[in-house]
């Protein structure tokens, strides 16, 4: 190792990543990620579901039903934070560990983050098109908004003030004085 050199001519260091022992042998940890993994993929089928429900919620316009929607949403995003750090020892050391899996498990942890990525892709799309929605909806409403406030502006302008000082009718500003 010692005779090994990088582009600056400093001795190069290996770094060797530590495979616990609790990672030691698949046949203990092979079955619990498929389980983490299994967990996972129920708990991204709810979400799937509850993107569904927003979309056609949205679509519907039902603000109060979409607001305790979300809340759901969020309660399973919650979730799946929590598998995910289940997953995180695994994934720290994926390229170490699945190739020790056997056939059988390789094939089934492939499946599931097939599933999984497929599952996450459909969320995505459909979020991101309910953003647009949203978003177009919300752009509708700032122009309609803007709108009320060039009328009232506009009415303004035509109004006068009494000779109190209190709006009211108009004060003609010009007369025909021919008759």
């Amino acid at each position: 190792m010692a005779d090994r050199k990088t582009r600056t001519g400093t001795p190069a260091i290996e770094v060797v990543v530590p495979v616990s022992p609790a990672h030691e042998d698949p046949a203990l940890w092979g079955p619990r990620l498929v389980r983490i993994l299994k967990k996972q993929l129920e708990f991204y089928r709810q979400l799937a579901a509850l993107s569904v429900r927003q979309h056609e919620l949205i679509e519907g316009e039902k603000t109060d039903a979409l607001m305790a929607l979300l809340t759901d949403r969020q309660r399973v995003i919650e979730q799946i934070s929590d598998v995910n750090s289940e997953v995180e020892p695994f994934a720290a050391h994926w390229a170490a560990l699945m190739p020790r899996l056997d056939a059988a498990q390789r094939t089934a942890v492939g499946g599931l983050l097939e599933e999984l990525d497929g599952l996450v892709e459909t969320i995505t799309d459909r979020d991101e098109k309910d953003r647009h929605v949203l978003e177009s909806r919300r752009a509708s409403a700032s122009e309609a908004l803007d709108d009320v406030s060039r009328r009232r502006a506009a009415v303004g302008a035509y109004g006068g003030q009494s000779s109190n000082g209190a709006a009211g009718r108009p004060t003609p500003r010009y007369q025909d004085r021919k008759g």
